[in-house]
């Protein structure tokens, strides 16, 4: 017969008899009661506490200390240009850029294509392929 009623259960969802109240109330009740089984205490529902709290302690209960590179981006002011390198091991290219702005990709040979800046011409940044085979 549990067989069957699982069965059954599946579809309740598809015929709602009950107000989200009612259903959100009998959860916090199987809740507590799992809790009363295995000794942990008064079961408080997270979605119940009304008070907001910052971002900043969001992150620090839930997420951890900031990493190095959210330092960084925390660091960022609008309009100033951070130099950067990404390395792709797939492709086993190195990309780099000096400087911010729009450019043109020159290509020199079969490994290197430099950024050269539309304004000015000076170069912004680099393309390296086979950044490994050159390194040896």
């Amino acid at each position: 017969m549990s067989l069957l009623k699982g069965f059954i259960s599946l579809f309740d969802w598809m015929f709602r008899s009950k107000s989200y109240q009612e259903l959100s109330d009998d959860l916090d009740n199987k809740m507590q009661d799992l809790y009363d089984r295995n000794g942990w205490g008064t079961y408080n529902n997270p979605l119940n506490h009304t008070r907001s709290i910052s971002s900043e302690e969001w992150n620090s209960r839930y997420i951890g200390p900031i990493s190095e590179v959210e330092k960084v981006l925390n660091a960022y002011k609008p309009g100033t240009f951070i130099p950067y390198a990404i390395y792709d091991k797939q492709d086993d290219t190195l990309i780099s850029h000096f400087k911010n702005g729009e450019y043109v990709s020159i290509v020199l040979n079969d490994t290197v294509t430099v950024f050269k800046s539309n304004y000015g011409g000076e170069i912004i940044g680099c393309r390296i392929h086979n950044i490994n085979k050159l390194t040896k």
